[in-house]
């Protein structure tokens, strides 16, 4: 006898559950019901399309909603998350969203619309089309997320749940997705505070673009991750008992993983192995109030030894994207180096979250105003017309990537480019600051005037009384701030050189036509430089110090004015038809 068969899983169901169940934790009732709406319409209208996985499509608009919804994203996020590609790859119109959701899901939806999605590799003339599309796409994503930040957090959720399916796509086109989203969106997704996200974007993408680098980390880590689960479990134990020991008994401490890709960019930067890091092993402190950060911050140096020149203090002085943290370094009894984050749980959460912690967003104007004018100030950064494709790309990569943040003494944050250097941060600071520049400290470090800057440094400039800047400094900055400034002085520079040098020039000369017998007023060398054309005598200088035959001219000029005029003679006979008379 047959055994009867099992019912047959609904995999859209399951997930559609799982997701509702999420959400209904914490959305209203009626927040609830739009999503649910929103689920139906988008299901119907992608009813029987498949991805190239081979899963029905509308599993892919539920991933994005899913990953949203662990960011405690709101209804009209999430609605517009599962609704997301309506537009694009079904009959839907942006008025059937407008009807059954309103104008705001409508806005959202039609905003990731317009961002698209990155075409498969070509060559030749249809590489140069797919590159111009996809400017274009950049500039409506850059237009679209300065009017609502809510668009590229839905993006951003997107290609990550692409980068999880990514095996499905073939080679090429895995590495073409991978390097964008290294290149572009995990680099935004860290501009906006996201952490959440930017890891996992970041592995993934190392992950396909670079498997043997990444699975010779990944093995590395997980010969000895039974010996590090350990050493940090019991780390993780003798810190709690230290804070209870000092009163902190609402404190939550955990061991903190270190991402793949974090690990290959230290050892690459700094060029050392893996066992040469300071931070792989890594845990976070929680605080409840800002109070208890610092109490544990002296309780752990009190236990472990702190590394001189690591403990850096984001809580006094906030990243740009509002992140606030203490971190710190300290070495165990046993020579091995722990990296230690602590943080209040409000701070946590904006520095997992960043601007897709919801109600920071709401309660901060001053987020969303600065979010605003960042992705403006790229746009019109790159609103060149006439640029190739590749420039464009290539500018839009380097504007993403391009920020460190820096202190100064009193605290105040300055933004620059990376690789910028201690003479960049001084002409940020103030141009004649920039100007007197003589040595830098960094962290209270003498360093060399080249030295790349650190997010999280504190650069202290000593200057000299009087302007020097030199020449070299060109082959450095960064920024186009310093370099202008730098060229814009350097030129006045030469051009009073010049000037004294044709000054003294033409000096000589016209001493030595006195000598002869040539006085020269100083009305008839204006009136002589005036008919030779020169605006001014520091014009005529500059040009006697390029060409001192110049000179001779002016002498001509001087002279001929001095003959006086043949007069005819009255005496003088004339001649009138042929007739003397």
């Amino acid at each position: 006898m047959p055994l009867p068969s099992l019912p047959q899983r609904d995999p859209v169901e399951e997930t559609w559950t799982r997701l509702r169940e999420r959400i209904a934790a914490y959305l209203p009732p009626e927040d609830l019901e739009k999503v649910e709406r929103a689920f139906h319409f988008a299901r119907r209208y992608h009813e029987g399309q498949k991805r190239e996985s081979g899963e029905p499509y509308i599993l892919h608009p539920l991933a994005v909603a899913e990953i949203l919804a662990d960011l405690g994203q709101g209804s009209e996020v999430l609605a517009a998350a599962l609704l997301h590609d309506v537009l694009e790859d079904t009959r839907a119109i942006p008025e059937d969203l407008q009807n059954h959701f309103g104008p705001q899901i409508a806005f959202l939806v039609d905003g990731v619309t317009k961002i698209g999605r990155f075409p498969y590799p070509a060559s030749g003339e249809r590489q140069k089309e797919q590159l111009w599309s996809q400017v274009e796409t950049f500039r409506k994503m850059l237009l679209a997320t300065a009017q609502d930040p809510r668009v590229i957090l839905i993006k951003l959720a997107d290609r990550l749940h692409n980068l999880r399916t990514l095996s499905a796509l073939p080679p090429e086109r895995q590495k073409v997705i991978a390097q964008e989203t290294l290149d572009i969106y995990a680099p935004i997704a860290h501009r906006l505070g996201i952490w959440q996200l930017k890891w996992e974007l970041e592995d993934r993408a190392f992950k396909a673009l670079q498997p043997q680098e990444y699975r010779r980390i990944a093995e590395a880590l997980a010969a000895k991750r039974a010996e590090r689960e350990a050493f940090l479990k019991r780390i993780v134990e003798e810190v709690q008992a230290a804070l209870r020991e000092a009163g902190l008994e609402e404190v939550e401490v955990y061991a903190r993983p270190k991402h793949i890709y974090s690990i290959y960019q230290k050892m690459r930067r700094k060029r050392v192995p893996l066992s040469h890091l300071f931070d792989v092993h890594a845990i976070r402190v929680i605080t409840k109030e800002v109070r208890e950060c610092w109490e544990a911050l002296g309780v752990i140096h009190a236990l472990y030894t702190p590394v001189q020149g690591r403990l850096k203090d984001y809580i006094s002085q906030p990243k740009p994207n509002f992140y606030q943290s203490l971190h710190t370094t300290v070495l165990t009894p046993d020579g091995r180096y722990v990296e230690v984050q602590i943080r209040t749980r409000r701070m946590h959460e904006i520095a997992e979250k960043g601007i897709a912690a919801h109600w920071l967003y709401k309660e901060n104007p001053e987020r969303s105003s600065s979010i605003t004018r960042w992705f403006l100030q790229i746009l019109e950064s790159l609103n060149d017309p006439t640029s190739p494709p590749e420039d464009f790309m290539e500018a839009l990569r380097e504007e993403v990537n391009r920020y460190v943040y820096v202190f100064t003494p009193k605290g105040d944050v300055v933004e620059l480019p990376k690789g910028a250097t201690p003479v960049d941060f001084a002409y940020a600071v103030h141009t004649e600051i920039g100007h007197r520049t003589k040595s830098a400290l960094v962290n209270g470090v003498p360093v060399p005037l080249d030295y790349p800057l650190q997010s999280g440094d504190i650069v202290e400039i000593r200057t000299r009384p009087h302007p020097a800047p030199k020449e070299d400094w060109l082959r450095f900055v960064k920024t186009r701030r310093a370099r202008s400034r730098i060229r814009a002085w350097l030129r006045k520079k030469r051009q009073a050189e010049r000037i004294e040098r044709g000054r003294v020039r033409l000096q000589r000369a016209l001493n030595r036509e006195r000598k002869k017998g040539l006085e020269v007023s100083e009305e008839e060398l204006k009136a002589a430089l005036a008919r030779l054309n020169y605006p001014s005598a520091e014009a005529f200088y500059e040009a006697v110090a390029e060409d001192s035959g110049v000179i001779s001219r002016l002498l001509q000029v001087l002279r001929t004015s001095r003959k006086p005029s043949p007069a005819p003679s009255a005496a003088a006979p004339r001649k009138t038809q042929g007739r003397t008379v």
